[in-house]
């Protein structure tokens, strides 16, 4: 995940702060609107009877003369239009109202209402076209959907506080009409639940930090056509040049061996900037602090004759160990240090040692970073606290006796954050079952982990679905709970889980 920030954190809501979030959407879009059930008399009932009677008479004046089934002019017949059932023609009417409020129609040079005639058919019409929509409201059709790549990143962080890398883990969405979170685009493949079985199992060993996490090599690149001759980003140190920065999540208190390569030359094996002439200083930074400086280059200062790349003479030893140095200069650029567990931001950079990294060279290319490597952990150890681990157990058990309820509890408060709604005990059972297994094979802390990342692989925690009452028919109307509603809200303004404030 190079030179991109992580996503920003959500505050946390007060309860004040959530009502009014709460009060404005529902005075924006309307009571009706979004229960989805009319109820008793409505505003729009009330605009109805006092706005003027609906008359025919302006489009039979100034609009059929176009408008009819002979002459069918942009497709589109007045004269078969009947104001008395205004619900069989919403969409034509829709438009009228769009037409004549921007006094686009009727098109100049043609007879036109006066305003004040037009403002009162307008206000008529609307006022009808309100009142059949608020008796017979249309919320549509709310097709489940996955949560997208960005929607799972997001919920990770605010279910565990973990920071992840949704592209390592995930493939791109597909876009519909332009937005990768359409519900048409967002269907659940064999190929897509086996990478959200991957990633379940790999971010709950993260959160969680049990001994499971394995010595692995992660790397992080930077494309070969990426300019390096200048600070890279806002996550780089000032004073520095090329390089990248990563957040990384480190899994266990542990050593950590980082190992930098430098970018080759189009050939293939060569480093470039004049590697073997010129000295170049690289600060590898922990959390912006710094770690250590490393250097490399110039160990055949003034020594090069001939341009590497042209054969030298056989007898010049020199020269060929310029070539070999040239090839494997980079090899010693690693470092091993301990690194607490937690996500932190690691950079490595050019220290720039001149005005300009140019400055020196001789011509106009200067070395720079192909990938930083992070290997580890080594001689790992569980953490004591991380925020993750904080935000997932919320009890310790002090006996034996005591692991059974409080793996209930941990699992249960988990489950309901993942799942947008109270859990039950058919949606606990299997996962304390799973709890049990892994504390079979290890401790407390990897049965968590077990029942962590099965909770992760449920269609409850990746789909967003919303469930029909059983008493209603397939196309009755049904009030949405109040716990769908904030579950629309969650990702409709963070694009993740709702807050535990909206959950209550």
């Amino acid at each position: 995940m190079p030179d991109r920030p992580p996503a920003p954190r959500r505050a946390k809501v007060p309860p004040s702060a959530t009502a009014v979030v709460l009060g404005l959407l529902i005075a924006a879009a309307g009571a009706d609107r979004l229960s989805l059930q009319a109820q008793g008399a409505s505003p729009a009932a009330g605009t109805a009877a006092e706005a003027a009677p609906l008359s025919r008479a302006l489009l039979d004046r100034y609009c059929v003369t176009c408008h009819n089934e002979r002459l069918k002019t942009g497709g589109v017949m007045f004269d078969t239009v009947d104001l008395g059932r205004v619900e069989r023609h919403r969409e034509l009417l829709e438009k009228v109202v769009r037409k004549l409020r921007s006094d686009q129609m009727p098109p100049q040079g043609r007879p036109r209402p006066a305003a004040p005639e037009a403002a009162t058919f307008v206000a008529a019409l609307e006022a009808e076209l309100d009142r059949v929509a608020a008796a017979a409201p249309n919320p549509g059709r709310i097709a489940p959907r996955r949560l997208n790549r960005t929607e799972y990143v997001n919920a990770i962080r605010d279910l565990l506080a973990l920071e992840i890398d949704g592209e390592a883990l995930l493939p791109s969405d597909m876009a519909g009409f332009g937005f990768d979170n359409n519900a048409e685009v967002l269907a659940m493949t064999p190929g897509l639940m086996e990478r959200y079985i991957i990633a379940a199992a790999k971010v709950s060993r993260l959160a969680v930090g049990t001994l499971e996490n394995r010595p692995i090599i992660q790397t992080y690149r930077i494309p070969p056509v990426t300019r390096q001759d200048a600070r890279m980003g806002e996550g780089m140190p000032f004073a520095t040049h090329g390089g990248l920065s990563a957040r990384h999540t480190f899994p266990l208190d542990g050593d950590y061996l980082f190992k930098i390569r430098l970018g080759r030359n189009d050939g293939g094996g060569t480093i470039g900037g004049n590697i073997a002439e010129r000295e170049y200083h690289l600060e590898l930074r922990i959390d912006h602090a710094l770690v250590e400086r490393l250097t490399v280059g110039g160990r055949f200062r003034g020594q090069v004759k001939y341009t590497l790349g042209l054969a030298p003479p056989e007898d010049d030893v020199v020269h060929r160990e310029v070539a070999l140095y040239s090839m494997s200069a980079d090899e010693d650029l690693e470092v091993r240090v301990p690194v607490e567990a937690g996500s932190r931001v690691v950079s490595v950079g050019f220290a720039n040692v001149a005005p300009s990294a140019f400055e020196g060279v001789g011509d106009t290319v200067v070395a720079d970073l192909a990938a930083l490597e992070i290997h580890g952990p080594f001689e790992g150890k569980i953490p004591g606290e991380t925020p993750s681990r904080t935000r997932i157990f919320v009890c310790r058990p002090s006996s034996s006796g005591d692991e059974q309820p409080c793996a209930r509890r941990i699992i249960s408060t988990l489950t309901r954050r993942a799942y947008r709604r109270p859990v039950t005990d058919a949606d606990l059972d299997p996962l304390m079952r799973i709890y049990e297994v892994g504390r079979a094979e290890g401790d407390f802390e990897t049965g968590i982990a077990r029942a962590l990342e099965a909770l992760l692989s449920m269609p409850a925690f990746l789909m967003r679905s919303e469930a029909r009452p059983v008493d209603t028919g397939a196309e009755a109307l049904h009030r949405i709970s109040a716990l769908e509603l904030a579950s629309r809200l969650g990702f409709l303004l963070w694009r993740s889980i709702p807050v535990d404030e909206l959950l209550e």
